[in-house]
């Protein structure tokens, strides 16, 4: 098989930091306060909306630092702001988000379906919403304060969550770690 790449011509001013593909239509991209194009975005925070197989974009100014994305499906989106415990929710697509209140710093998520989703946190937590994403319970705590970095699931039973030297594993949807 041959690998085909193709320049997209996204103009930047600063850094990408994280992107997320809904499906091979659809994607999104991050960035620090900087980056963007037209330069007249460099100055505030943003997304990049890619659609069309990456041969239209948008750029969709928010209110904060984005950090990490995730969607579930094509309306329903996440992402984590930099720096801070916030969490950001849109429902119904991309230009207006909600902030989630938590007092865990959440460093990835991943859902298994529509309804229930996981994420990886600081000091030793592993989370599982069972609502969409609305709320977020403790699955796991190790007591070790290490951060949980990543996290990904196989299917709606078996996912892994790791961080720095350290794994561990559930194979009954986060009921045991």
């Amino acid at each position: 098989r041959k690998l085909m790449m193709k320049n997209i011509g996204i103009g930047s001013c600063g850094d990408f930091s994280n992107m997320y593909f809904v499906n091979s239509s659809l994607g999104y991209l991050s960035g620090n306060k900087g980056f963007g194009w037209p330069y007249k975005w460099c100055g505030s925070y943003h997304i990049i909306k890619i659609t069309n197989g990456g041969n239209s974009r948008e750029f969709l100014e928010i209110p904060f630092s984005p950090s990490k994305l995730y969607f579930i499906d094509e309306s329903n989106g996440f992402i984590i702001e930099e720096g801070t415990k916030n969490l950001w929710r849109s429902v119904g697509g991309d230009t207006s988000w909600t902030k989630i209140d938590s007092t865990y710093k959440f460093n990835k998520i991943v859902f298994v379906d529509t309804i229930t989703g996981y994420a990886a946190a600081d000091n030793g937590y592993v989370l599982k919403s069972v609502d969409a994403g609305y709320t977020w319970n403790v699955s796991y705590n190790d007591t070790s304060n290490r951060n949980y970095t990543s996290i990904q699931f196989l299917d709606s039973l078996v996912g892994y969550a790791s961080g720095s030297g350290y794994i561990v594993k559930t194979t009954d949807g986060g009921g045991n770690w």
